[in-house]
């Protein structure tokens, strides 16, 4: 397996050393992505992608190692960029048009998909599970669902039953 972030490190590491790169923890990642001109994510596997996301809505622009949910992030509206497209992404950095384009599309895809959307998020799948509950004949087995969530506003508890 290739380093998908391999291109983009050796071409910031082969000069001299002007391009500090963070590795390790940080309790504070907005203090980051703020800091940062480019996310790059290497992983070439990810449950979901969340540092894409949570660089998205920084307005950064990310370069992401294939995996499978890139397509699913893309879809949103999000720009990733294959690590390996160095001449694309220094164009992108050397525009400021359309760097702050890419930003604004970043940015409306990522609150799409943000902490205060999930309480309506979740609220039309319950709904929506109801309905199909429903529709069930009494004789037919029925899934116990649970979640809970905390957003930083909402507390969202649920709980689906079949009703007998």
């Amino acid at each position: 397996m290739t380093d998908p972030a391999g291109p983009i490190r050796n071409h910031l590491c082969d000069g001299p050393p002007r391009v500090p790169i963070h590795r390790g923890f940080s309790d504070s990642s907005a203090d980051l992505y703020a800091a940062a001109d480019l996310v790059v994510l290497p992983s070439s596997w990810e449950g979901w992608g969340l540092p894409v996301l949570e660089a998205a809505a920084a307005g950064k622009p990310i370069a992401a190692g294939p995996y499978p949910v890139l397509s699913e992030i893309r879809e949103l509206g999000v720009t990733v960029f294959d690590p390996s497209d160095i001449a694309s992404i220094r164009a992108l950095l050397d525009d400021p048009d359309a760097l702050r384009a890419m930003a604004a599309r970043n940015v409306t895809a990522a609150s799409a998909r943000s902490t205060a959307t999930l309480p309506a998020v979740l609220s039309d799948l319950i709904g929506g599970a109801r309905a199909l509950m429903r529709t069930r004949r009494p004789e037919e087995p029925c899934a116990v669902a649970a979640a809970t969530t905390r957003t930083d506003t909402t507390d969202v508890d649920v709980q689906l039953r079949r009703s007998s």
